[in-house]
C-alpha cells in the first residue's frame, strides 16, 4: 500500500514551469501533445516533447501515459517490441 501512495504522489508532483513561472502538470502537457496529432508513436512524442523543451525519461513517459490510459483519455498499443503507438480515446459515452 505504502508503494502505490508514493507512486501516486510522484506522479501527482510531476509539473513543468510554463512562461508564467506556474506549475504545469506533465501529464496535461503530454494530453495536449497527443490531441494536437491524435495518434503518434512514442519516440514521436518524446520528440515533441524534446522540441517544447520537456525532458522526460522513457520511464516517466510510460507511467504518464499509464495515467492517462486508466484515465480513460488514451489508448497504447505495442506496434513493435520496443515501439507503442499512442493514439486518443473516441468519447463513447453519449
Amino acid at each position: 500500500m505504502l508503494r502505490y501512495a508514493q507512486y501516486a504522489a510522484m506522479c501527482c508532483c510531476d509539473s513543468i514551469l510554463n512562461d508564467g513561472n506556474m506549475k504545469y502538470p506533465v501529464r496535461n502537457f503530454v494530453y495536449e501533445k497527443i490531441q494536437e496529432s491524435e495518434n503518434l508513436t512514442d519516440s514521436e512524442l518524446l520528440n515533441s516533447l524534446a522540441k517544447a523543451g520537456v525532458n522526460l525519461s522513457e520511464a516517466n513517459l510510460a507511467k504518464t501515459l499509464i495515467d492517462l490510459e486508466i484515465y480513460g483519455l488514451i489508448r497504447v498499443f505495442w506496434i513493435s517490441k520496443e515501439k507503442k503507438r499512442i493514439e486518443l480515446r473516441s468519447n463513447t459515452m453519449g
